[in-house]
């Protein structure tokens, strides 16, 4: 082997180590936050425990907040929508400092953000009233759906063609006749 080819090889060989070495750090950086948790105090200061606990018990707290939340706007609209869906608009309209300052305050007001959520409720039922679907159309679409289920389900009169078993004349007719 040349000395090109030697020098080459081990230049190879240092960047699949380092790749492996940055891999393996990421990795073990990466492990210290799996289960979506904040890493917990490793010291035994108590303070840093009890701080770590309470920050928990908060968006543990708000998580559940929210989900009520949006459990009640679900409620009161006159669509069925998923979930998911508004609870992703809700966490849209939070960009609006306002409505993080009262969801902020849902327990020293909790009125005031009942109003708040009720309001919102009514904001999205008229974003899902603006999205209205054509009755004529959608009759025409499921008319359609219809025909084309009770199509394959009805026995057709003619015989079935084996294609593979018709002489030369035989193809020559009924591809004409297609």
């Amino acid at each position: 082997m040349s000395e090109q080819a030697v020098v080459e090889d081990n230049a190879s060989d240092n960047q699949n180590a380092e790749t492996n070495n940055a891999q393996d750090d990421l990795d073990s950086l990466l492990s210290e936050y799996e289960g979506g948790q904040q890493e917990k105090p490793k010291s035994e200061d108590l303070s840093e425990r009890v701080k770590f606990l309470e920050e928990q018990n908060v968006r543990e707290q708000a998580e559940t907040d929210v989900n009520t939340a949006v459990d009640k706007i679900c409620g009161q609209l006159d669509f069925d929508v998923p979930k998911d869906t508004i609870k992703a608009l809700l966490e849209g309209k939070a960009k609006d400092q306002r409505l993080l300052s009262a969801f902020t305050s849902r327990h020293d007001n909790p009125k005031g953000w009942d109003k708040v959520v009720d309001a919102t409720a009514k904001e999205f039922n008229k974003l899902f009233k603006g999205i209205t679907t054509d009755k004529q159309t959608t009759d025409s679409h499921d008319a359609l759906a219809s025909a084309v289920a009770n199509s394959k389900t009805t026995s057709s009169s003619e015989k079935e063609v084996d294609w593979s078993k018709l002489s030369d004349a035989e193809f020559q007719k009924m591809a004409a006749s297609i």
